[in-house]
Protein backbone atom coordinates (compact mmCIF):
# COMPACT_ATOMS: atom_id res chain seq x y z
CA UNK A 1 0.00 0.00 0.00
CA UNK A 2 1.22 3.49 -0.86
CA UNK A 3 -0.17 6.75 0.44
CA UNK A 4 0.64 10.01 -1.31
CA UNK A 5 -0.41 13.54 -0.47
CA UNK A 6 0.02 16.15 -3.19
CA UNK A 7 0.25 19.53 -1.46
CA UNK A 8 -0.04 21.55 -4.68
CA UNK A 9 -3.47 20.10 -5.49
CA UNK A 10 -4.52 19.11 -1.93
CA UNK A 11 -5.10 15.55 -3.16
CA UNK A 12 -4.75 12.38 -1.14
CA UNK A 13 -4.07 9.22 -3.15
CA UNK A 14 -4.15 5.83 -1.44
CA UNK A 15 -3.00 2.92 -3.58
CA UNK A 16 -4.05 -0.36 -2.00
CA UNK A 17 -2.50 -2.53 -4.66
CA UNK A 18 -0.86 -2.02 -8.03
CA UNK A 19 -2.91 -3.21 -10.95
CA UNK A 20 -4.71 -2.27 -14.10
CA UNK A 21 -7.65 -0.01 -13.33
CA UNK A 22 -10.67 -0.85 -15.48
CA UNK A 23 -13.26 1.35 -13.77
CA UNK A 24 -13.27 4.55 -11.74
CA UNK A 25 -16.36 5.22 -9.64
CA UNK A 26 -17.33 8.66 -8.36
CA UNK A 27 -18.29 8.20 -4.71
CA UNK A 28 -19.07 11.92 -4.56
CA UNK A 29 -17.82 14.95 -6.47
CA UNK A 30 -14.44 14.85 -4.67
CA UNK A 31 -13.85 11.13 -4.07
CA UNK A 32 -12.90 8.52 -6.67
CA UNK A 33 -12.58 4.75 -6.28
CA UNK A 34 -10.44 2.79 -8.77
CA UNK A 35 -11.47 -0.82 -9.40
CA UNK A 36 -9.23 -3.46 -11.03
CA UNK A 37 -10.16 -6.05 -13.65
CA UNK A 38 -10.71 -8.62 -10.88
CA UNK A 39 -13.23 -6.37 -9.11
CA UNK A 40 -10.90 -5.50 -6.23
CA UNK A 41 -10.20 -1.96 -5.03
CA UNK A 42 -6.93 -0.57 -6.41
CA UNK A 43 -6.95 3.02 -5.15
CA UNK A 44 -8.89 5.85 -3.55
CA UNK A 45 -8.48 9.53 -4.47
CA UNK A 46 -9.71 12.32 -2.17
CA UNK A 47 -9.74 15.90 -3.45
CA UNK A 48 -9.65 18.81 -0.95
CA UNK A 49 -8.04 16.33 1.44
CA UNK A 50 -6.91 18.86 4.04
CA UNK A 51 -10.55 19.91 4.56
CA UNK A 52 -12.08 16.43 4.36
CA UNK A 53 -9.59 14.16 6.16
CA UNK A 54 -7.19 14.15 9.09
CA UNK A 55 -4.14 14.51 6.82
CA UNK A 56 -2.10 16.62 9.31
CA UNK A 57 -2.60 13.99 12.04
CA UNK A 58 -2.04 10.94 9.83
CA UNK A 59 -0.30 7.92 11.34
CA UNK A 60 -0.09 4.25 10.44
CA UNK A 61 0.24 1.23 12.68
CA UNK A 62 0.13 -2.42 11.69
CA UNK A 63 -1.56 -4.39 14.48
CA UNK A 64 -1.76 -8.18 14.68
CA UNK A 65 -5.31 -9.49 14.32
CA UNK A 66 -5.35 -10.96 17.83
CA UNK A 67 -5.18 -7.50 19.44
CA UNK A 68 -8.46 -6.23 17.91
CA UNK A 69 -7.69 -2.59 18.69
CA UNK A 70 -9.16 -1.14 15.49
CA UNK A 71 -11.49 1.83 15.68
CA UNK A 72 -14.16 2.58 13.10
CA UNK A 73 -15.00 6.29 12.89
CA UNK A 74 -14.53 6.69 16.64
CA UNK A 75 -16.62 3.62 17.51
CA UNK A 76 -15.16 0.53 19.09
CA UNK A 77 -15.56 -2.65 17.01
CA UNK A 78 -17.94 -4.10 19.62
CA UNK A 79 -20.50 -1.37 18.90
CA UNK A 80 -20.54 -2.14 15.16
CA UNK A 81 -23.00 -4.37 13.31
CA UNK A 82 -22.05 -8.00 12.79
CA UNK A 83 -20.80 -7.45 9.22
CA UNK A 84 -17.69 -5.62 10.52
CA UNK A 85 -14.70 -7.45 12.06
CA UNK A 86 -15.08 -7.50 15.82
CA UNK A 87 -18.72 -6.37 15.67
CA UNK A 88 -21.61 -8.23 17.26
CA UNK A 89 -20.64 -11.49 15.50
CA UNK A 90 -17.12 -11.31 16.89
CA UNK A 91 -18.36 -10.66 20.42
CA UNK A 92 -19.38 -14.27 21.07
CA UNK A 93 -16.00 -15.54 19.84
CA UNK A 94 -14.08 -13.06 21.98
CA UNK A 95 -16.06 -13.95 25.12
CA UNK A 96 -15.17 -17.63 24.70
CA UNK A 97 -11.45 -16.94 24.33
Amino acid sequence: MKIRYYVETDTLYIEFRHGGVVETRDLDENTLLDIGDDGKICALTVEHASERTGIPEFSYEQVPARHRTRRFCGRSPRSLPAKYPGGEAGREHEDQA
